[in-house]
């Protein structure tokens, strides 16, 4: 059973449509909170962490889209 946690944080999205079918996006999530997370029972304290995740979207009709990216988190 996972348990959810909720942390407030800022998120950003910008797109950019090069195509009417095609666009790329860069997608940010800023946390403004410090937690501790347990991997491989190990306790890690996060500080701050931002996450952002380039995008690549195909519009599958005009509300609807599909797409996935990669992404990397940073801490201060």
């Amino acid at each position: 059973m996972v348990l959810g946690i909720t942390e407030p944080s800022w998120s950003f999205d910008v797109d950019y449509f090069f195509h009417p079918h095609w666009s790329v996006a860069l997608q940010g999530d800023i946390k403004i909170a410090s937690f501790e997370v347990e991997e491989e029972n190990i306790v890690l304290k996060r500080s701050y962490p931002v996450s952002l995740v380039p995008v690549l979207h195909f519009h599958v009709l005009r509300q609807w889209s599909i797409y996935g990216g990669v992404g990397h988190r940073i801490q201060f």
